[in-house]
């Protein structure tokens, strides 16, 4: 975008993009408005929930899932597109590398809601990004000390305001304790001289998702009619 991606710091990031990446920015606002706010949207919700209800009024329960089906492999086949044409410029086998099991625990971890999934996936997108950036260094840079340690006490804080509001334990303040005790005498001991493998850099994402999964598992409830077979009408 002219004059807007000449801007410092900002610029690039928010204006020198691909269309795709616009275009997801765009379909978040599209997605919820058509699930919450549309009788397809009320339709669709109905099929993965009470397919029994939906078929009760006369819709067609499998066309309509069916379509989901398909919309859904539609935006994923703009995303291979991203990856192949947009990101790297080739194709090659497996080039995903796993990035679908990322792609299904942001919808996890995002309490299968459209906004929750948006910003899981720019939580595990930067991550994924970040290693990229720390494999090609020698030693763990001290922004990423900082970021950490800054990253404790959003923890801490954020876990000492639940915990005053509604008495929940202060788990996540000691959560957010020790990282900053740990972290910052890990990046006050060990920096400049401090490097790591490529291999744990390329797990970040992984590891990330996989912690995610776990401390979302119990308050999360999917699809009562995810995996499941539509009876045969007879």
């Amino acid at each position: 975008m002219p004059l807007l991606s000449d801007i410092p710091g900002i610029g690039p990031v928010l204006f020198h993009q691909l269309p795709l990446v616009y275009l997801a920015y765009v379909l978040g606002p599209v997605v919820a408005y058509l699930l919450y706010r549309s009788r397809r949207g009320l339709r669709l919700r109905s099929a993965g929930e009470k397919p029994e209800v939906l078929d009760s009024t006369g819709v067609d329960v499998a066309r309509v899932q069916w379509s989901a089906v398909l919309a859904a492999g539609a935006l994923a086949g703009l995303a291979g597109a991203f990856l192949s044409v947009g990101q790297v410029g080739l194709f090659a086998e497996n080039m995903t590398a796993g990035r679908g099991f990322l792609a299904l625990a942001a919808v996890v971890f995002g309490q299968w809601r459209p906004y929750g999934v948006v910003a899981a996936c720019l939580v595990f997108g930067f991550t994924d990004a970040l290693q990229l950036r720390l494999q090609s260094m020698g030693a763990v840079p001290q922004q990423v000390w900082i970021a950490l340690v800054a990253l404790g006490l959003v923890i801490g804080a954020v876990g000492a305001w639940r915990a005053r509001r509604s008495g929940s334990p202060l788990r996540w303040v000691l959560l957010g304790a020790v990282l900053c005790v740990v972290v910052g005498t890990l990046g006050a001991a060990l920096v400049p001289g401090f490097a790591l493998p490529s291999q744990f850099w390329l797990s970040l994402p992984y590891v990330l998702s996989l912690v995610a999964l776990a401390a979302s598992a119990r308050r999360v409830r999917a699809p009562a009619m995810l995996g499941r077979v539509l009876p045969v009408r007879g």
